[in-house]
């Protein structure tokens, strides 16, 4: 029956597939475990993006068990407490009872099972690191970013790229959690509907066999807009880590800003007191000064506290013990968007938007609840409201596509002014500068004082932070702009959609 019902809910239940395509075979790449150079035979290749590594000999190096069925192409992997189930081409693994997304479904390479690299830190908690200017992937089983058992002075300077903090977060993350178990429980939902229809009913047949296609109908809509909720989560959560890993970079360039505003002041204040002391200076003009240091000082604590907050925000997010200080390596650079035709994207954010497209489910299952209307049953809503449910659906969907869209072009319309305020910033620095190294030449001949030079060096340093706060920021609303759904505010919708969705698949 689960065939019968495939073939006619095609549309909704088969994903497109398409055979192996290996982009790369990455013989040149070096994989290091605990430190020591491994040789695997396959070696690593890439398939869609993504390195995949064989399977057995890595998990067998971690101290895992591996077996393989040859019937059912599955792969068991046991260590200590741990027990992973995956199928070959199959997008999900099975963690001690609990589905988890693949980046890459396993896949059989030259004879052997062939897995994405992150799935190994994923699977059995090794540290995965990729080396890019060598080549090499390092895989850490010891002293582990992260681990909870780790002493909080390890991870004061520990060097975090984005991609490793979104990879903490990830784990850290109970949304992405109950994400994947809600993707197991609407999975048994929908196996236990299928289980009760017998076969596909006509518009105005059997009351009893038309409610059980319907509830199979919604499960299996639940069940893919659970796998749709979960893809939001995960762009939401790596919107809120770029926002909050640029936000300590941001933190950091305004301390360092404000450090060098209370430097140039205190020399000032030396001035200043050389003056009154020698009655060049008014008593009054004296406490302005001491009041304008003053501030400055406060200004700085101001913002050693927002850098500690920064600091905390990101800790949390990802993992790591409050007192945590990680060194970012990645540090966002302005990079123009470019021309963009706006009707284009608005067509590809419209196809690509996992919140979307589980409103445009809700307009199929609205219509499916009209197709098989049965009018002899007491209990089923007037057909007119059925035909409503139809509107209802379809104004939605509008008005989600209108936001959508509206959210594309705003989003587009801030990036460029964000680039037109940096090119600005750019002729300020080139003379900023320019005056730098003419009061550094007049400095050195003693016909400038220092308190002209720091000024000098103050100014530089003012445009350079308001051009980094304008790239910190490019950088975010780039990541905005590539899926806008994380950023308009669709969190909130996608949750109460998931929740309706939920409750209309419980067959009441």
């Amino acid at each position: 029956m689960k065939q019968i019902l495939s073939g006619v809910l095609a549309s909704s239940l088969v994903l497109a597939t398409s055979p192996l395509a290996i982009a790369d075979s990455t013989s040149d790449i070096t994989i290091k475990i605990d430190g020591q150079v491994q040789q695997f035979d396959p070696g690593p290749v890439i398939v869609h993006d993504r390195t995949l590594v064989p399977l057995r000999s890595i998990f067998e190096k971690l101290g895992a068990t591996v077996t393989w069925d040859g019937q059912s192409q599955t792969v068991t992997v046991t260590k200590d407490n741990k027990k992973i189930v995956l199928a070959i081409d199959s997008p999900f693994a099975v963690i001690n009872g609990f589905r988890e997304k693949l980046d890459e479904p396993a896949h059989i390479v030259n004879d052997r099972t062939m897995v994405p690299l992150r799935f190994v830190s994923e699977a059995l908690g090794a540290d995965v690191q990729w080396d890019g200017n060598n080549r090499t992937v390092i895989i850490s089983t010891k002293g582990l970013v992260g681990d909870s058992n780790q002493a909080s002075n390890d991870q004061v300077a520990i060097p975090l790229t984005f991609q490793k903090a979104l990879d903490l977060a990830t784990a850290n993350s109970y949304p992405v959690k109950e994400s994947l178990a809600s993707i197991n429980r609407a999975k048994e939902v929908l196996d236990n509907a299928a289980d009760n229809v017998n076969y596909v009913p006509d518009k105005g047949g059997n009351t009893a066999a038309t409610r059980a296609f319907t509830n199979y109908a919604t499960a299996n809509i639940n069940y893919q807009s659970a796998q749709k909720a979960y893809e939001f989560t995960q762009d939401s959560l790596a919107y809120a880590v770029k926002r909050a890993y640029n936000a300590v970079l941001q933190a950091q360039e305004a301390k360092t800003l404000a450090d060098l505003q209370v430097k140039n002041a205190a020399i000032q204040q030396q001035i200043n007191q050389v003056k009154y002391q020698n009655g060049l200076l008014g008593n009054i003009d004296l406490q302005q000064s001491n009041s304008n240091y003053n501030s400055l000082i406060a200004s700085q604590e101001a913002a050693q506290r927002a850098l500690d907050s920064a600091y905390q925000q990101l800790d949390q997010l990802i993992g790591l013990s409050p007192d945590a200080r990680p060194q970012l390596l990645d540090i966002p650079q302005m990079k123009a968007l470019g021309q963009v035709d706006l009707n284009t994207k608005v067509s590809q954010v419209t196809s690509e938007s996992p919140l979307l497209w589980q409103i445009n489910q809700k307009i199929d299952l609205a219509q499916l609840g009209l197709k098989l209307y049965t009018f002899n049953d007491p209990t089923a809503d007037p057909y007119h409201a059925k035909e409503i449910d139809v509107d209802l659906a379809t104004f939605n969907a509008a008005d989600q596509q209108n936001q959508l869209s509206n959210s594309v072009r705003s989003l587009y319309y801030t990036i460029k002014q964000l680039e037109d305020q940096y090119n600005s910033l750019q002729a300020s620095l080139a003379s900023a500068e320019e005056n730098l190294k003419k009061t550094q030449v007049l400095y050195d001949n003693g016909m400038a004082v220092q308190a002209d030079l720091i000024n000098a060096q103050l100014n530089v340093e003012t445009i350079k932070q308001k051009m980094f706060d304008l790239v910190a920021q490019h950088d975010n609303y780039l990541m905005a702009f590539d899926k806008p759904w994380v950023f308009s505010g669709g969190g909130q919708s996608s949750s109460s959609s998931s929740s309706s969705s939920s409750s209309s698949g419980s067959g009441k």
